[in-house]
């Protein structure tokens, strides 16, 4: 009965290797196209930061979980920024992370936002002419999703 349709469909061997052949590049091209769009959506970036000026940081905590502040300045001094000051945010309402250039340089905040596992997204610009910092990030509610909470 199997011959019978495969000889009734003309289907041979050689048939079956050219449809196998085209249906892996169709996945190996869909994959390579799926991979192509991610690195485009988050391009890689150097998460340590080895500029000659250090990107000064403020980490403020606008989630209320107690620790969350400590734990992420400790995580981003151990890349190498330099958090000039850490507290709290005006309230306990930020349901996700902002990170949030201060001097007009988006790529200090987007560095930070990667390191941190930040979406590109949740990255803004509030240039302060008067700051003394780079990048302020404040912790939402989804900071068990960052990469210093992690394990």
């Amino acid at each position: 009965m199997l011959k019978e349709f495969f000889k009734r469909f003309k289907i041979t061997k050689k048939r079956i290797l050219i449809d196998l052949t085209i249906i892996l590049l169709f996945l190996i091209t869909g994959f390579f196209s799926f991979s192509f769009v991610k690195r485009v959506e988050n391009p890689p970036i150097e998460v340590k930061n080895e500029s000659k000026k250090p990107i000064e940081v403020q980490v403020l905590n606008g989630c209320g979980k107690v620790g969350v502040a400590t734990e992420t300045c400790n995580y981003l001094r151990y890349l190498g920024y330099d958090v000039v000051n850490d507290g709290n945010a005006s309230d306990y309402d930020f349901t996700e992370t902002i990170v949030v250039d201060r001097k007009g340089n988006i790529k200090n905040a987007e560095k930070i936002a990667y390191a941190l596992g930040v979406p590109y997204q949740n990255v803004f610009q509030q240039i302060n002419d008067f700051a003394f910092l780079d990048v302020t990030i404040i912790l939402g509610k989804d900071y068990h999703t960052l990469k210093p909470f992690k394990k």
